[in-house]
């Protein structure tokens, strides 16, 4: 199969089959690290994937499979490098039949390669072994988002979706960890929204100051008394929001929304 590309771009994925939800990161020497979810056929289901390219577009580590294709979903990856130039890896994974939905992460050395476009040998080049990261408590947790400060630990955010017995609705909690720099939680998983449990919340973003504050925001709409939280979220019957927290070097949070 041929693909045609107009000038200004590469084409990073395989282009056969659905590729989506990049996240990019530069290390030290302005190397490019690219990760993204692809969609397998053969089993239904999103696997995430990996490539490194310099600063001149030529292709380092070529196309590598990060997750093991089990016919359940990882998606929504998001990558930095620390000061060593390690990559660190967040996502969402659906990993067992009827489980719930929750946060992983990997850490990896991409310069054990010979940085000659062939891919990873992701086994031989793993740091930490996936590991899930927020709580396995049964509700749902996407949407995650990282930042690394100049302290080389990760910092994290993500969705978390509750269902209500008592509304017969979805509620949204923002969640925040903290973690070393081989993925063991420092602090959290703190709660950043407050407690109004009939708001939608999603789509959060962290980025981290030069004294590894955290600065996360989300989306959130309040629900009427006559309309449900899908209604007002997405129909625009009630304003949607953007909410803002800080979390300090210590896991404190600074600022409330």
């Amino acid at each position: 199969t041929t693909i045609v590309r107009p000038p200004g771009f590469i084409l990073i994925s395989s282009g056969i089959q659905d590729g989506e939800q990049p996240d990019i990161a530069f290390d030290s020497a302005e190397n490019v690290h690219i990760v993204w979810t692809e969609y397998y056929t053969t089993e239904s289901a999103y696997e995430i994937h990996y490539k490194m390219l310099d600063n001149d577009s030529n292709i380092l580590i070529g196309d590598t499979l990060l997750t093991e294709p089990d016919g359940y979903n990882s998606k929504r990856p998001c990558i930095e490098l620390d000061s060593n130039n390690y990559a660190h890896i967040v996502w969402q994974d659906k990993f067992t039949t009827g489980g719930s939905t929750e946060i992983k992460y990997m850490k990896f050395d991409p310069f054990i390669a010979p940085l000659d476009g062939s891919p990873l040998n992701i086994t031989s080049a793993t740091l930490v072994s996936e590991r899930i990261i927020s709580p396995d408590d049964g509700d749902d947790s996407k949407h995650p988002d990282l930042a690394m400060g100049s302290d080389d630990e990760p910092q994290v955010i993500w969705q978390d979706e509750e269902w209500s017995l008592w509304d017969d609705e979805t509620i949204g909690k923002i969640m925040y960890e903290r973690l070393d720099n081989n993925g063991n939680v420092l602090y959290g998983p703190i709660q950043l929204n407050d407690d109004d449990t009939d708001t939608w919340r999603a789509f959060p973003n962290i980025e981290v100051d030069s004294q590894n504050n955290a600065h996360t925001c989300w989306a959130a709409a309040l629900p009427s008394e006559e309309e449900p939280w899908y209604s007002s979220a997405y129909d625009g019957d009630y304003p949607r929001l953007v909410h803002y927290s800080m979390v300090g070097n210590s896991g404190n949070v600074v600022i409330a929304n």
